[in-house]
């Protein structure tokens, strides 16, 4: 046993205990009562910010509402326009088939015989387009 307590001897170094190290004194301070109540009052910069801030703020608040109304009526526009198409190209079918309907050959021949008219098919020549 004695082997033993003289490897822990050896081992034992004084340097290695952690020797627990004293806290720094705290240093109370003390406010005086007048110094809390005392308002900074707000320098000529700070207003001067204040004001731009809130005059940009306020245009920009401006600027959004008439880019809305102004959306508004592009697209009350734009469906007035789509509605004027839509109309015209019906109008334009419905014309369309009455050119179809006037130009059949059972009207044309109908007409001729209500006016007392002859009617030759070896001598009418359709055109198209």
């Amino acid at each position: 046993m004695k082997i033993m307590d003289n490897t822990a001897r050896k081992n034992f170094d004084e340097t290695q205990v952690a020797v627990p190290q004293q806290a720094a004194p705290k240093t109370v301070v003390q406010v005086s009562p007048s110094s809390v109540d005392v308002k900074v009052p707000f320098s000529f910069i700070e207003r001067a910010a204040i004001a731009v801030g809130s005059v940009l703020v306020l245009c920009f608040m401006i600027a959004l509402v008439s880019a809305r109304i102004a959306l508004g009526d592009s697209q009350r526009t734009l469906q007035t326009v789509n509605s004027q198409i839509t109309n015209v190209t019906s109008n334009n079918n419905d014309l369309k088939q009455e050119i179809g309907t006037l130009n059949s050959s059972d009207r044309l021949q109908h007409f001729a015989k209500t006016h007392g008219l002859t009617f030759n098919e070896q001598a009418v020549r359709n055109v198209s387009k």
